[in-house]
C-alpha cells in the first residue's frame, strides 16, 4: 500500500510504443493494490504521457492531484483503481486524449470547486461510480469528443455553485444536480442543443445573468426530474430573477419541478423568450410570472398540479400560439395583465379556464386571424375578476351565445365582477364570426283596455329580450320598463304619445343589433 508523492517534478513521458507501467506487484492484481500516485502542489512541467496506471486506488483514486501546482495527463489509461480513476482536491490538471476506465468508484471525481480539471477528448467508461462529479461553475471545461459509457450511473453529478457560466457540453449523457446553482449578473450559461439536465432533489437553477437554452426539433433539451418514478415537485425551480437580455427557453422540455411557485418562475422583470417549448407535471404552477413580462410562444403547458400560468403583481406576459390544458387553472391571475395575443387554446383545464381576482386582466385579439379557442374547462370557461374583460374572436367550444354564457362568471352572476363581453365570437374552423341574430318583430296592436302588444320571432341562443322605446323614429331609443314579458311578446299601458320600439336580444353581455323599428299612435284628443 505505497503511493509515489510528487511535490517537484516528475516526468513520466512515454511514447505511443513505449508506455512506461504503474501497477501491482502482486501475481493476481486487484484493485487497492497499492495506494496512488499523488501529486501534492507539482512543480511545473510535470507530466504523465503514455502511461498506464493500474490496481491503485486504495484511498481517494489511481492518480491523486492535491493543492494546485501544475500536471498534465495525456494519453494515458487509469483503470482498475479501488475508489476514482483521477482524484482533484483543490487542483485543475489537464487531461486528454485518456481512457478512464473500470475503477470502482468514479471515473473522475472533484472534491470541491476550486478543482476544475480541463479534460479533452476522453472515454470514461465502465466505472462503478458516476463516469464525473464536478460542480456547476466547471462543467464548461469538459470538451472535445468525450465517450462516456458504461458507469453507473451513466451520468456527471454537478454539485452546487454559484459562479456558472460557460458552456455545457452534449456528451450524450444526463447532467445529474446535486446542489442549487446561479449565474450571476454579467454572466452567461449556454446549454447545448439535446442536453438532458435532470435535478437530484430540491434544487433549483436560478439566473441573473443570460441562460441560453436554445435546442432544436431533433435535439431538444430537457430539464427533468432523477427520480426513477418522477413526481410533480420533486424539484424546485428553473427561477429567472431580472434576468439579462438574450435570455431563452427554446425547444426545451420542462418536467416535474415546481415544488414552490412554479417550475418556471420569473419576477422582477428582465427578459425571458420561451418557445417552442412543454411545461409538464409541476408540483405548482407551470409557469409562475411576478413583476414580469416573459413571452411564450408555440408552448405547452399541461398537467401542472395548479395553474398553467399564474401571474401577479405586475406582470404582463404576452402568449401566442400556446396550449394550456389538463392543469386545474389553465391560467391564473391575481394581478397585471396578460396578452393572448393568437392562437392559444386555454382548453380542458379540470377547474376553470380563466380564474381572475381584482384588478387583474387579460387581452385577447382584435381581428379573425388573432383567434384564441376556451373551451372544455371544468366549473366555468372564464372566472372574472373586477375588471371588463372583452373577450373577442374567442371559439368557446360551442357558437351558442347562451351556452358561452353559461360558462362565464361575471357582473352577470355577481355585480361586484366586471363583465365579459365576448362579441365576434367564432366557430371551429376560426374563419366565421357569429353574433346574436337581430329579432324581427312581427305584430304590434293595441288592446281595447289601452295597452300596447309587440311581438316577434324568438333568436336562438338569447337568454332574454330587451324592449326600447323612442318619441321620434331615429332619435335615441331607451330600454322601457313599463312593460312585461311574456317569452317573445311584451305588454306595457299606453302612455298617450306617439311611441316607436325596438327589440334587442341578449345572451349574457352580448345584445344584438336592434330589431326593425315599430310604432304606435294614440290621439288623446282631437288636433285643432
Amino acid at each position: 500500500n505505497y503511493k509515489l508523492r510528487v511535490d517537484g517534478v516528475l516526468i513520466a513521458d512515454g511514447d505511443p510504443a513505449n508506455h512506461i507501467t504503474f501497477t501491482s506487484n502482486q501475481a493476481t492484481p486487484a484493485p487497492g493494490d497499492w495506494n496512488q500516485v499523488l501529486f501534492y502542489g507539482p512543480d511545473g512541467g510535470t507530466v504523465l504521457n503514455y502511461c498506464d496506471i493500474s490496481y491503485g486506488g486504495s484511498s481517494e483514486g489511481g492518480v491523486c492531484h492535491r493543492s494546485g501546482g501544475s500536471l498534465s495527463i495525456t494519453n494515458c489509461t487509469i483503470m482498475h483503481s479501488a475508489t476514482s480513476g483521477v482524484y482533484a482536491w483543490t487542483a485543475s490538471p489537464t487531461v486528454s486524449d485518456c481512457t478512464i476506465s473500470d475503477n470502482v468508484g468514479h471515473g473522475i471525481q472533484c472534491l470541491d470547486t476550486t478543482s476544475d480539471p480541463m479534460v479533452t477528448d476522453c472515454t470514461i467508461q465502465d466505472n462503478g461510480g458516476w463516469a464525473v462529479v464536478t460542480f456547476g461553475g466547471n462543467v464548461k471545461d469538459y470538451t472535445g469528443a468525450m465517450t462516456i459509457t458504461g458507469n453507473n450511473p451513466d451520468a456527471i453529478l454537478v454539485g452546487a455553485d454559484n459562479t456558472v457560466t460557460g458552456t455545457w457540453p452534449n456528451h450524450g449523457v444526463p447532467y445529474v444536480i446535486n446542489g442549487n446553482q446561479s449565474v450571476g449578473n454579467g454572466a452567461t450559461l449556454t446549454i447545448e442543443p439535446g442536453c438532458e439536465v435532470r435535478f437530484n432533489g430540491n434544487y433549483e437553477l436560478r439566473v441573473d445573468g443570460v441562460l441560453i437554452a436554445a435546442g432544436d426539433p431533433s435535439n431538444r433539451i430537457t430539464f427533468t426530474s432523477n427520480q426513477p418514478t418522477p413526481a410533480p415537485g420533486d424539484w424546485n425551480q428553473l427561477y429567472f430573477v431580472g434576468p439579462d437580455a438574450g435570455t431563452v427557453l427554446d425547444y426545451c422540455d420542462i418536467s416535474y419541478g415546481g415544488s414552490s411557485f412554479g417550475a418556471v418562475y420569473h419576477r422582477s422583470g428582465g427578459s425571458l423568450a420561451i418557445t417552442n417549448s412543454t411545461i409538464m407535471h409541476s408540483g405548482t404552477a407551470g409557469a409562475y410570472l411576478q413583476d414580469a413580462s416573459p413571452t411564450l410562444s408555440s408552448c405547452t403547458v399541461e398537467q401542472n398540479t395548479v395553474a398553467g400560468i399564474h401571474y401577479l403583481g405586475t406582470a404582463a406576459p404576452t402568449l401566442s400560439g400556446c396550449t394550456l390544458q389538463s392543469n386545474q387553472f389553465g391560467v391564473r391571475g391575481e394581478g397585471g395583465i396578460c396578452h393572448f395575443a393568437d392562437t392559444n387554446e386555454i382548453i380542458n383545464n379540470t377547474s376553470y379556464g380563466f380564474y381572475l381576482t381584482g384588478a387583474c386582466t387579460a387581452t385577447f385579439g382584435d381581428t379573425l386571424t388573432e383567434w384564441n379557442d376556451i373551451y372544455g374547462n371544468g366549473t366555468y370557461d372564464f372566472y372574472n375578476g373586477t375588471n371588463d374583460i372583452y373577450a373577442y374572436y374567442v371559439y368557446w367550444g360551442t357558437t351558442d351565445p347562451s351556452v358561452i354564457s353559461s360558462h362565464i362568471w361575471d357582473d352577470f352572476d355577481d355585480t361586484a365582477l366586471g363583465v365579459v363581453y365576448f362579441s365576434h365570437w367564432l366557430d371551429d374552423t376560426h374563419e366565421n364570426e357569429q353574433s346574436l341574430t337581430t329579432p324581427v318583430i312581427t305584430s304590434i296592436s293595441a288592446a281595447a283596455a289601452d295597452t300596447v302588444h309587440i311581438a316577434w320571432n324568438p333568436v336562438p341562443g338569447a337568454l332574454s329580450y330587451r324592449v326600447n322605446s323612442s318619441v321620434m323614429p331615429w332619435a335615441s331609443y331607451t330600454m322601457d320598463g313599463t312593460g312585461t314579458f311574456a317569452d317573445t311578446t311584451w305588454s306595457a299601458p299606453l302612455n298617450g304619445d306617439i311611441r316607436f320600439y325596438r327589440v334587442n336580444a341578449v345572451a349574457g353581455s352580448e345584445v344584438s343589433a336592434p330589431s326593425n323599428i315599430v310604432g304606435y299612435e294614440q290621439y288623446v284628443a282631437d288636433i285643432p
